[in-house]
């Protein structure tokens, strides 16, 4: 006889739908990445169009369910793009059928190099994380407050690590420095822009699932440091 430990068991939709979405775009973002566009005076990999959504949803998530939910959303999708990269590899390693005639072109488009996965990786997990974080130390510090100036403050920190740590493993001593400082500068002005935009769709958003949900996380347990920190404090003055 089986014995159910746990009798009831809390789906949320809504974290299911924004965790989907999430995975989707980090997957598509670096598949568009393989092509390079011009916004106005901007030259940047066409991926860049899809990455400010994944802070934004990851400003979502984290705000409305805490740091711990948030990193475990990450992580699936890091290991998600992981997971596509190998399929990817496998597909390209199956021989062409006899009348199919575009193998090399497929490997152009899709066989991306080991850096280029590597800076993938390494931007992807290192700026989603750092963004997460802090938003969700300054929501515990200001107690909830201000989400849109908290969003874009771990926003601005996140893509900083996230570009810096994308091209520099990607494309240094590939690309001449002269070259890739002004690409990299580019990349990042875009996407403080949408970043900006975007913490104030995911505002809108956030105030209406945390209305409806009745959910609202601050992760007291990552930051024990600083109570820990002011009672110290405390005393000392007494």
């Amino acid at each position: 006889m089986i014995k159910n430990k746990r009798t009831h068991l809390e789906i949320n939709d809504t974290l299911i739908i924004l965790s989907s979405i999430f995975s989707m775009i980090v997957i598509a973002g670096n598949i568009f990445a393989l092509k390079f566009t011009t916004i106005g005076p901007f030259s940047t990999p066409a991926g860049m169009i899809c990455f400010p959504f994944t802070y934004t949803l990851g400003d979502i998530i984290t705000e409305i369910y805490g740091y711990s939910i948030a990193r475990k959303v990450i992580l699936m999708g890091l290991f998600n793009l992981v997971l596509f990269y190998i399929f990817l590899k496998l597909v390209i390693a199956l021989p062409p059928a006899s009348f199919w005639h575009l193998q090399k072109e497929f490997e152009a488009v899709f066989g991306l190099s080991s850096r280029i996965l590597l800076g993938t990786i390494v931007g992807y997990l290192s700026g989603e994380l750092v963004n997460s974080r802090i938003l969700s130390f300054l929501k515990y510090i200001t107690q909830g407050n201000i989400f849109v100036p908290r969003a874009v403050a771990s926003t601005i920190i996140g893509v900083t690590t996230d570009t810096l740590f994308f091209n520099i493993a990607a494309f240094l001593f590939i690309i001449p420095f002269s070259i890739l400082l002004p690409f990299i500068l580019q990349q990042y002005l875009l996407k403080i822009c949408f970043e900006i935009v975007g913490a104030f769709a995911a505002g809108f958003i956030v105030k209406k699932i945390k209305k409806t949900q009745k959910i609202d996380i601050i992760d007291p347990y990552h930051f024990k440091w600083i109570e820990k920190y002011k009672k110290n404090q405390d005393g000392e003055t007494h």
